[in-house]
This record gives C-alpha cells, structure tokens and sequence, in this order.
C-alpha cells in the first residue's frame, strides 16, 4: 500500500512498526486488517511529518474515512502509551489545512497516468488560482482536482472528473462546482503560450 501511494521508505517502516505493535492489542479486536492497515498508515505520515488526509488514506485503502479514524484513535492512544509520538495534529481538517494543492498536484497526476505537460499546466492554474482567490476557502484537495480536471481538458486528454474523484478523494459534484469558478475566470489562470503554441484549446476543455 505505501508503495502504491509513493510513501518513503521512513513512512513505510514508521508503519510497519506500527501496525507490528498494536494489531495484536485487545483493544483492536474486531477491527479488519485493511482497517488496521489504513490506520498504521495514516499513523507513520503522521509521525514522518507526510502529509495526508484521511480522504487520501480511504483512496488508497478502500476502508471507510470514519472507520480509519476510529482505529487510529485507539491505535494512537496504544503507541503513545508506548512512547511513540506522531507529529502534532488533531483532527483530518488540521491536516487538510496544512496541505496545499501544490503537495497533492504531482500524486494525483502521477495515479492518473498524466503527462509532465499536463502536470505543469495544472500547477500553474492552482498557483493562479490561489493568487486570485478564485477558489478561496475550498479545500486544497478540491483546488488541486478541478485544476487537473481544467486542465487535461485543455490538453486533449478528456479526462473524466469522476476518475478524478476516484484518486483525489472528493465528489464529483465537488470538482465540477470547483471547476465552474475555475472557468469564469479561465483567462487569468492559464498561460497565454500554451494557446500560442498550439498545445492547448479552449475547444477541448469539459463544458460547464
């Protein structure tokens, strides 16, 4: 799992670590491996000081964002008892915040099979996007997806926003919404030489 998600090897064996100390407690009885898994996971980020959400751990695992947090909470308390301390944070939301669209751009593309072309735009667009305030107050998650989802459109590649739901995390619905403010202000978020170029057209981006 954490080489799916291109984790460190400090964060795989942080987990590894984790999950050997605290699966076998009494207290995580009942609890799935997947679960028990998710949590180890979310644990090491935690502990490496790798930012991830419990939205990113429910991708990568398929296990419920609720579950996973139940279990680490108890598989945190066991590991503190133990004088293992992951970095401060209290909640998916302090992690969220503490993650830009920027952190999440290269992960998502790279999942999606996106070319750097692609990747590029998209992180210019953000980055424009979080200068205009345009998506002010919408999570780095839902930025960085409807970013992508703008532009692969751009580029040719057709890229549907429910695959783009899938990796990231977030709705449809949500990347759509994103995407429609992300439109009207299209012109002040885009490099004018990607047109020039002939690499992008506006023809090509999903209608809104």
């Amino acid at each position: 799992m954490c080489e799916a998600y291109s984790l460190p090897k400090m964060v795989q064996d942080s987990a590894k670590q984790a999950f050997k100390l605290s699966y076998e407690d009494k207290k995580l009885k009942g609890k799935s491996m997947e679960s028990l898994m998710a949590a180890a996971i979310f644990f090491a980020c935690r502990h490496s000081g790798v930012a991830r959400t419990f939205k990113e751990m429910w991708v990568l695992t398929k296990v419920p964002k609720k579950e996973i947090g139940r279990t680490f909470k108890i598989m945190e308390k066991l590991l503190l008892d133990l004088g293992i301390k992951p970095a401060p944070a209290t909640s998916d939301e302090s992690q969220i915040s503490q993650t830009t669209a920027a952190d999440l751009m290269r992960r998502f593309c790279s999942h999606l099979g996106l070319s750097s072309q692609i990747t590029r735009a998209a992180e210019v667009i953000a980055k424009n996007a979080k200068e205009e305030g345009t998506l002010a107050g919408r999570s780095p998650t839902s930025v960085a997806a409807a970013a992508i989802y703008l532009a692969a459109g751009l580029f040719g590649e057709g890229l549907q926003a429910s695959k783009i739901a899938d990796r990231a995390g977030v709705s449809e619905g949500t990347i759509k919404t994103s995407y429609k403010f992300l439109w009207e202000a299209r012109e002040k978020l885009v490099d004018p030489d990607w047109f020039r170029a002939g690499k992008a057209n506006w023809k090509n981006a999903p209608s809104v």
